[in-house]
C-alpha cells in the first residue's frame, strides 16, 4: 500500500498550484495551437509539419528577462483582467472568488522566469549500499540486453520477453530498443562490466544488421523482425 509522505504531499501541492498559476496561459497556447491547425488544415494547406523541439524552445527562452516572459505570455495578464472584468459586470458578488485566481494568472510569467533560472547543485555522494544497488540494477539491466540480442535475433534486441507461465521472446524490436541496447552497452563498458573488446563487438554486430535494414529516405521503420 503507498503511504504518501511530506515530500509527496508538498511535491503534488505545489503542483496544482502551478497548474492553476498557469491555466489561462496554456488554455490561450491550446486554442492558438487549434485555430493554426484548423486553418492549415481547411484551407491554407501549407506548413503542415511545423516543428519545434523541446531543446529549441528551452534555448529561446534561456536568458529571457522577467519582460521577455511577460512578452511571451501576455495572453495570461490579458485573461486575468478580462476575467475580472467580466466577474464585476455580471456577477460583483463573486470578485471576492475570482481575484486569487486572476492575481495568480497576472503574475504568471514572473512565476515562469523565476522557475527558468538555473537550479543551483548540491554534489552528495551516494552512500555505498546505493552504489551497489544501482550497479546491481545495472548489470540487470545489461543482462537482458547480452542474453536475448542474439545471432538469432541478428544482434537487435527483442521489444519484450514473457517469462510465465513460460519463456516467450517476441521477435520484433524498434530504433528506440536499438537505442536502449546500444547505450545500455556503453553503460556496461563504463561501469566496468563489459570489456572494450566486448563492446566493440556488441555495436558493430548490431549497427551492422542496422545498415541492413529496410529505410523510408533513410529513415528506419517503426518496427522490425528480428
Amino acid at each position: 500500500m503507498f503511504v504518501p509522505t511530506i515530500d509527496d504531499v508538498q511535491i503534488d501541492g505545489a503542483r496544482a498550484l502551478l497548474d492553476v498559476t498557469f491555466v489561462a496561459q496554456t488554455t490561450w497556447a491550446m486554442l492558438h495551437a487549434i485555430s493554426i491547425t484548423l486553418v492549415r488544415l481547411l484551407l491554407t494547406r501549407r506548413r503542415l509539419l511545423e516543428w519545434e523541439t523541446a531543446a529549441t524552445s528551452a534555448a529561446r527562452a534561456a536568458g529571457r528577462t522577467v519582460w521577455g516572459f511577460t512578452t511571451a505570455m501576455i495572453a495570461s495578464p490579458a485573461l486575468a483582467v478580462a476575467a475580472v472584468a467580466l466577474v464585476a459586470l455580471v456577477r460583483p458578488g463573486a470578485l471576492v472568488v475570482m481575484l486569487p485566481f486572476a492575481l495568480a494568472w497576472a503574475v504568471a510569467p514572473v512565476i515562469a522566469h523565476a522557475l527558468s533560472q538555473p537550479v543551483r547543485h548540491v554534489v552528495r555522494p551516494l552512500p555505498e549500499d546505493e552504489r551497489v544497488w544501482l550497479r546491481t540494477l545495472a548489470g540487470d539491466s545489461w543482462r537482458y540486453f547480452e542474453q536475448f540480442a542474439t545471432a538469432e535475433h541478428h544482434a537487435l534486441p527483442p521489444d519484450n520477453v514473457q517469462f510465465v507461465p513460460d519463456l516467450r521472446v517476441a521477435a520484433r524490436t524498434s530504433p528506440t530498443n536499438i537505442g536502449m541496447a546500444l547505450l545500455s552497452a556503453l553503460a556496461a563498458h563504463d561501469l566496468d562490466l563489459i570489456e572494450t573488446p566486448a563492446l566493440v563487438a556488441t555495436v558493430d554486430a548490431t549497427l551492422t544488421t542496422v545498415e541492413s535494414l529496410p529505410t523510408v529516405e533513410g529513415h528506419l521503420l517503426n518496427w522490425y523482425d528480428t
